[in-house]
């Protein structure tokens, strides 16, 4: 069991390490945006690939934060029931529904490394200005699902703990030094 305990804490810091990281890259584009946006309206010499790079830059942040995303409590519950739970129950339903994603997220990204890997062998490329590749796109879309996919796995571990001994080994929302 500590082994498995040891993994979801492990998992959780990773991701919690990939969102700080992100907070980064958001600034990093936020400034591309800007000068983008002072090229177009002030030096009247709009960047042809600015707003292609930044659309998909922006989707694949959205990607790799979604493992994040997850243990930060960001994503919506149905609460009616669910609140007024006591924790064991509350663990017993969040296992149950680790079935459900698991079976979404495991044929995501098997079929999306076999694109991905197509895309990359093709050297298939997005029909604009900038012809930029697609290949790398697709493989972010992988690396958050995969993320994502890992982080559903640590709360299914503590889920399981939950359930066994009564208290969670990954408290939602809560980050690691705080």
């Amino acid at each position: 069991m500590r082994i498995l305990k040891d993994f979801a804490l492990q998992i959780t810091k990773f991701n919690e390490k990939v969102g700080r990281y992100l907070k980064f890259v958001v600034l990093f584009l936020l400034a591309l945006l800007l000068v983008g946006i002072f090229c177009r309206y002030c030096l009247n010499a709009p960047i042809l690939w600015e707003t292609e790079i930044l659309a998909y830059a922006f989707n694949g942040l959205f990607f790799l934060a979604g493992g994040y995303a997850l243990h930060a409590g960001a994503f919506a519950r149905m609460d009616a029931f669910y609140s007024k739970w006591n924790v064991k129950t509350r663990a017993l339903a969040d296992a149950g529904t680790f079935i459900l994603v698991a079976v979404y997220l495991i044929p995501l990204i098997l079929k999306g490394s076999y694109y991905t890997y197509v895309s990359l062998l093709a050297d298939e490329r997005w029909n604009s200005a900038a012809a930029t590749p697609v290949y790398p796109y697709k493989f972010i879309i992988v690396v958050g699902c995969i993320l994502l996919l890992l982080q559903v796995i640590a709360f299914f571990i503590s889920d399981l703990h939950t359930v066994m001994k009564g208290s969670p080994i990954i408290e939602e929302g809560k980050e690691e030094g705080n």
